[in-house]
């Protein structure tokens, strides 16, 4: 799919989801996510854009409105946006701006492979789960101990969310220290192709480990 930017009001998007690829592949606009359901929009501008999620709130749900605007800066970067005294601003912050993947975190690591993390700790991918921050692509990867047998075991695993990809190696979309020190290192792939078959591929971290699932895909 090619890069497109949102320019014009004949080139809003709107779905529950929008497609993952549409959305990684907009380098400018103004992407809406509802926290409440899946419902997302792409526009070409900040007030048109906060304005057609109010009107999707005041229809779908009730109670406080609970979503973000997004300004898709260009195609590495994204900020979020507020509300303030009736026009959008960038979110009152020291790092308003982060940055957006540029590649994808399952075509560089998969189940099985051998990672080392932060202290020279070495773990085994336990699964690579495509998710969703303020609808922009992310992954989170679990792992767990390296001696652990994927297909008979339920191991005890844990997780790293909002992960992107940048230049073949994989970053937190967060922290003080943005693309500055991977989120870990590829430390050997797997010799294998792992069954499959036993894991539930709906089945995502959210909190390290706790079972929860994601819908997004």
């Amino acid at each position: 799919m090619s890069r497109t930017c949102i320019d014009h009001r004949d080139e809003i998007q709107v779905g529950s989801p929008l497609p993952r690829e549409l959305v990684r592949n907009t380098e400018m606009g103004y992407l809406t996510s509802c926290h409440d359901c899946q419902w997302m929009g792409l526009f070409p501008d900040g007030t048109l854009a906060d304005g057609a999620v109010q009107t999707h709130y005041d229809r779908c749900h009730y109670g406080p409105t609970s979503y973000t605007v997004t300004f898709l800066v260009d195609g590495t970067r994204a900020q979020c946006l507020e509300s303030n005294r009736e026009r959008l601003t960038p979110i009152q912050s020291e790092r308003p701006t982060f940055p957006r993947t540029t590649g994808d975190v399952s075509e560089l690591v998969e189940r099985g492979d051998r990672i080392r993390l932060p202290g020279d700790r070495e773990q085994m991918v336990h699964s690579v789960d495509a998710t969703r921050m303020f609808g922009l692509a992310t992954w989170t990867v679990s792992f767990c101990d390296p001696d652990v047998d994927l297909v008979d075991d339920d191991p005890d695993w844990r997780g790293m969310n909002e992960l992107i990809a940048h230049d073949g190696d994989v970053y937190c979309r967060y922290g003080e220290d943005y693309l500055g020190v991977p989120a870990f290192e590829i430390d050997g792939r797997a010799a294998h192709q792992t069954d499959l078959s036993s894991f539930d591929h709906d089945r995502a971290v959210t909190d390290g480990g706790t079972g929860q699932r994601r819908a997004d895909r």
